[in-house]
């Protein structure tokens, strides 16, 4: 018999994941205790208890056993005849769970692939079906050795997401990716391969708009000067021009538009030359342009309609002297005369009106003689006029 068994049970330290040791007061007969029988159930409070060894010592390790699972034991001590005590107090432990040696597994879930042609960024995207830490590279390499800045953001322990930029047309790109749990396993190298798909191929030729000049431009102060005509292209191209409505591209190779210089934003985009114009004139070029990939031509020309303002017309300015002013009749009288048109409005055209009648076309520059027979006051009149 026993006065206080007092049955404790404990997970191993060494193994917990598998072995239960228990242990007891010794128990006491006149005779003499041959040992003790060892029962166990599965769970706490169980009651379906069944015999699993003996034991001399007063204590017992019950080993094989299931992780992370309940047990309860009772003992009871036997004699050599053999007469049973009654049972022990149950005493319950557990098992742990196993050691974690297992590195986590990522599945990829995006980018697809192929990606859409244009296509230029990409989320990085993967779960793992464990709490970890995951890292990429464009190479293969140790988990360590990857940057801390490239590490993937975990939203939940188990989605790992990193974002891609700078992707191109028709390119093949390589990820390695390597993950680590709590307990320090590491995966190897889950590698995501993916490319983005080359463009269509171009058929479409350049789209011209924003062509200068247009309408009416102001006149030129000398008659003529010197005018900026251009167009832009949706896409880098070469642009030509001609006054002709239907001459073909290849033909108009003499008269080449000029493009911007490499580097600027709108480098083969921006098409120009200069013209020499005229006052008063209507001017009509059509553009036409070819694309740097295709090569794709308008089939018809661009049209730049303008024209060039005429001047408003100045007046001839007159020089007139006369003599003698005054005198008796009859008084013979001298004229001489010209003009000048400061815009240049030529040939000019001179009549010598002499007050009493008598008027005469008139050569600039030239003495006219005339002779007043009537006693009066006469007004002599140059008239200069331009055309």
């Amino acid at each position: 018999t026993s006065i206080n068994p007092n049955l404790q049970a404990a997970r191993d330290a060494t193994n917990p994941s598998s072995q239960i040791n228990i242990s007891w007061n010794a128990y006491t007969d006149n005779v003499g205790v041959s040992g003790y029988r060892i029962e166990r159930c599965q769970g706490v409070g169980c009651s379906n208890f069944a015999q699993i060894n003996t034991s001399v010592a007063v204590n017992y390790s019950d080993s094989g056993l299931s992780p992370s699972t309940s047990y309860s034991y009772r003992i009871r001590a036997y004699d050599a005849v053999p007469n049973f005590s009654s049972y022990s107090n149950a005493a319950s432990a557990s098992t742990s769970a196993p050691p974690d040696t297992s590195a986590p597994n990522f599945t990829p879930t995006s980018p697809s692939d192929p990606l859409p042609a244009g296509t230029t960024s990409a989320v990085l995207r993967g779960d793992t079906n464990e709490g970890a830490t995951c890292r990429y590279a464009a190479s293969s390499q140790s988990f360590d050795s990857m940057p801390p800045m490239i590490a993937m953001a975990t939203t939940d322990g188990i989605t790992h997401s990193s974002p891609l930029s700078n992707l191109s047309d028709n390119q093949s790109y390589t990820y390695y990716i390597k993950c680590r749990d709590g307990a320090g396993n590491t995966s190897n190298d889950f590698v995501i391969s993916f490319s983005v798909a080359a463009p269509p191929p171009d058929t479409s030729p350049p789209l011209i708009s924003g062509g200068q000049p247009s309408g009416v431009l102001p006149y030129f102060s000398g008659g003529s000067g010197i005018v900026t005509m251009s167009v832009l292209t949706n896409e880098a191209a070469y642009c030509r021009y001609s006054q002709a409505v239907d001459m073909d591209f290849s033909l108009m190779a003499v008269n080449p538009l000029n493009t911007n210089p490499v580097g600027d934003l709108l480098y083969q985009k921006y098409h120009f030359t200069t013209l020499t114009v005229t006052n008063g004139l209507n001017y009509r070029y059509y553009i036409r342009c070819q694309d740097t990939t295709g090569p794709n031509t308008n089939m018809s020309g661009y049209p730049i309609i303008f024209s060039v303002a005429t001047p408003p017309n100045i007046l001839p300015t007159v020089n007139l002297s006369v003599a003698p002013t005054s005198g008796d009749a009859p008084l013979s009288v001298s004229a001489n005369g010209s003009g000048d048109d400061s815009d240049g409005d030529l040939p000019l055209t001179y009549s010598l009106d002499w007050g009493d009648g008598f008027s005469e076309v008139y050569a600039p520059n030239t003495p006219a003689l005339h002779t007043y027979n009537a006693a009066s006051s006469y007004t002599v009149t140059l008239t200069v006029a331009d055309f």
